[in-house]
């Protein structure tokens, strides 16, 4: 009996430095935020490319503290991940929150944010499962015998309704995205 299974979890993340300038000399950091994630992935061959965008906003002070402005850059970033997928695999993507600050400084009147990102990746694979030939025919269960064959087709009906889900939920997953 085949069907499908996630045969792979993994945690993709990255951390990229982005130098941002402005008219002004900064001071003082004050906030920064992200907004307007958007991602697409897809599968090349056994890679899987993510392609997406953000816009990063810098709130800083300047002119002694006394007046403050915001910087924003748009991002765009284009990343690989190598060799995770054979040839029938399919997958699920997501992005774990959005894309963060894990820091921020000034150097050389130059903002400098460290922005994090963090995907989680299924792999799904058609699998194979063999019930064993030499299990005896018949199997006691609440005091009846229930034939090998039985469980076999509930076990079978039990599959059907997982590819069922799975397939919901690989559908809105890539609705989600």
């Amino acid at each position: 009996m085949k069907t499908r299974a996630v045969t792979n979890k993994m945690i993709y993340d990255n951390c990229i430095k982005y130098d941002l300038t402005t008219n002004e000399k900064p001071n003082t950091i004050l906030g920064v935020w992200i907004t307007d994630q958007k991602f697409k992935s897809k599968k090349d061959n056994e890679d899987l490319e993510i392609k997406g965008e953000y816009i990063i906003n810098v709130w800083y002070s300047y002119s002694n503290d006394t007046k403050t402005n915001v910087v924003t850059r748009k991002i765009e970033y284009n990343e690989i991940i190598p060799k995770i997928f054979n040839q029938t695999s399919n997958y699920s993507i997501k992005l774990l929150g959005n894309p963060s600050c894990n820091k921020e400084n000034i150097e050389d009147d130059v903002i400098i944010v460290e922005i994090f990102k963090q995907f989680v990746i299924k792999v799904i694979d058609e699998i194979e499962i063999k019930i064993p030939e030499d299990e005896p025919k018949k199997i006691e269960k609440m005091g009846q015998l229930v034939s090998q064959q039985e469980i076999y087709k509930t076990v079978r009906n039990i599959y059907n309704k997982l590819d069922e889900l799975i397939e919901q939920v690989n559908y809105l997953l890539e609705k989600s995205n």
